[in-house]
């Protein structure tokens, strides 16, 4: 496969992954409202898909190693379907929760899966650090989609096509499921059944033995790997920053705003948010082709960026500097993703990708965790500004661990 068609093709699987959930996103909570969950019900059902899909991710990840990443990928997307449709229909708390509970396993499931399955295609013809350029282009797949498909499911309940109010949310289900049944589709027709993992005969005696076996070697591996580490740990400290932003930017901007109005420019964040991930991803294509700079620097410059725009977000009170210095953080942002990917590929062997992407996964969305509650209890003893203050001095000290990544790419 030659690199465009790749390239649409991890494109346009990407898109249509993602466009399912931009679907339920604007509605999720206010569908739960609707079937008569409490607050507190809809705190716990949250939290049974986020500890569904963090028990079940190095897990998931390690059967997609070793039975092959499109097969795991179809399994989490008819799981992901039938939760979405149970959904639709769901009206007791146990049905609900057990529906989310399945969102969380397809979500764990079709974790890094594809992105593996990708990098090994791209692989077999290229060296890691072309893989850039790639990544550009299908990482910007993701905020592009959500964005979209965000817009899309703000539209269906209001459309009236079938009832209003309450009464339409769960539409919003029956579309993604639709969405979720058209990409299974997708990947039948058009992606070809998993070639061998690069690095490997893709024989079954040179797999590592067992399941267990298999992840627990992945995981020395992030722990003993200089790159694979320092990766790791600025996936931890990421997470950790970034989900007080996430939590408290509606409640900030809201407090600077005039009483009645304005209202609209949480649209418009929302969709600049996006749309700069995706720019700074598309970004990091060019960047990475400077000569003489290596991605490691690209990468503190970046952060450290980024961390200097959360640092100016914290201390703004003019509503058109918070918007600018807002979306300008997730530009910079955007711009690390392709690069890490692509360091991460650089030095894991085929045969472990999709463990390690899991991995990344579960040890990032741990740090969103710890810094959630964090981020609750310092806002509201302290203040918001106070607590974006200290993820941005966290965030703009873990800059430096990259360049404790002092060679070249070409050379991990």
């Amino acid at each position: 496969m030659n690199t465009k068609k790749l390239t649409l093709l991890a494109f346009s699987h990407t898109a249509l992954h993602w466009a399912s959930m931009g679907i339920i996103i604007p509605v999720m909570t206010l569908y739960l409202v609707g079937k008569g969950i409490t607050y507190g019900q809809i705190g716990l059902t949250f939290a049974l898909f986020s500890a569904t899909t963090l028990f079940l991710e190095l897990p998931t990840g390690g059967l997609a190693d070793t039975y092959g990443r499109r097969k795991i990928y179809l399994i989490a997307m008819v799981i992901q379907a039938v939760a979405l449709f149970l959904a639709v229909f769901a009206n007791r708390l146990p049905v609900i929760a057990f529906a989310f509970c399945l969102m969380g396993a397809s979500r764990a499931l079709s974790s890094g899966t594809m992105d593996a399955y990708f990098a090994d295609v791209y692989l077999q013809s290229h060296r890691s650090e072309e893989m850039a350029g790639f990544l550009s282009i299908t990482e910007m797949a993701a905020p592009l989609a959500l964005g979209i498909s965000s817009l899309l499911g703000g539209w269906i309940p209001s459309a009236g096509l079938f009832g209003s109010g309450q009464a339409a949310y769960p539409l919003n289900f029956a579309a993604a499921g639709f969405f979720s049944l058209l990409q299974i589709g997708f990947t039948l027709v058009f992606v070809p059944a998993d070639s061998p993992p690069a690095g490997s005969s893709g024989k079954d005696e040179n797999r590592t033995p067992g399941l267990g076996n298999h992840i627990a070697s992945s995981v020395k591996l992030g722990m003993v790997h200089t790159v694979l580490r320092i990766l790791l740990v600025n996936a931890l400290i990421w997470g950790f920053a970034i989900s007080g932003l996430e939590q408290f930017w509606q409640p900030r901007l809201k407090g600077l705003l005039p009483p009645q109005g304005g209202t609209m420019i949480f649209g418009w964040l929302t969709a600049g948010y996006f749309l700069a991930g995706a720019g700074g991803s598309f970004l990091a294509g060019p960047l990475s082709k400077i000569r003489k700079v290596s991605y490691p620097v690209l990468l503190f410059l970046s952060r450290f960026l980024m961390a200097g725009f959360f640092l100016l977000l914290a201390f703004q009170s003019r509503v058109g500097f918070f918007a600018v210095f807002y979306v300008t953080l997730f530009l910079f942002n955007g711009i690390q993703g392709p690069l890490e990917i692509s360091l991460l590929n650089g030095a894991v062997p085929g045969e472990k990708r999709s463990t390690m992407y899991s991995l990344y996964s579960l040890i990032l969305h741990g740090g969103g965790l710890i810094g959630s509650l964090f981020a609750g209890y310092f806002a509201q003893g302290v203040s918001i500004s106070g607590e974006w203050t200290v993820a941005a001095v966290v965030l703009g000290l873990s800059s430096l661990l990259y360049i404790a990544i002092r060679r070249p790419v070409r050379d991990i």
